[in-house]
């Protein structure tokens, strides 16, 4: 339950931070970083487009992988405060700390929303916009109930 109420409160605050710079009044849009990838969320498949946003908490990055077939928010990856360096492993943390800058994972696969569990996976940088993961999530409604999460992609 702590996870869950954790994990609303920043989608949220996501949804408003898109909601307001999209209504700026600057002249240029912001300009997301685009690229592709995929992920298998518990043997289920996703290509995805891949968007690279800054992080308002931590001052760092974060990655959401959109599934191509479903643009919606029924299916998706965020790989928060992704590592800045071109290659390197770095483990993933379960985000119950706002302020903390180690990268971790929060989506939704259906009704599941879900959250990296810590100490059971890392990213894995590839290359300066290239990266790889690799973990296990935990429902934030029922963290007894655990899934597999993997994917790659480039931003």
């Amino acid at each position: 339950m702590k996870k869950l109420l954790h994990f609303s409160p920043l989608i949220i605050i996501l949804c408003g931070y898109f909601v307001l710079s999209g209504c700026s009044k600057k002249k240029d849009s912001p300009q997301f970083s685009a690229g592709t990838g995929s992920y298998t969320f518990n043997g289920t498949v996703y290509a995805t487009n891949d968007t690279l946003t800054g992080d308002v908490f931590s001052g760092g990055n974060d990655v959401t992988m959109w599934p191509k077939g479903s643009a919606t928010a029924q299916n998706l990856v965020f790989v928060d405060n992704i590592p800045s360096q071109s290659s390197g492993s770095v483990n993933l943390s379960d985000g119950s700390s706002p302020s903390s800058t180690a990268p971790y994972i929060l989506g939704f696969n259906g009704q599941i929303h879900f959250s990296s569990v810590v100490n059971t996976g890392s990213v894995i940088k590839t290359g300066a916009n290239s990266f790889s993961f690799s973990c296990m999530v935990s429902d934030d409604s029922n963290p007894s109930n655990t899934y597999t999460l993997s994917g790659s992609g480039n931003y």
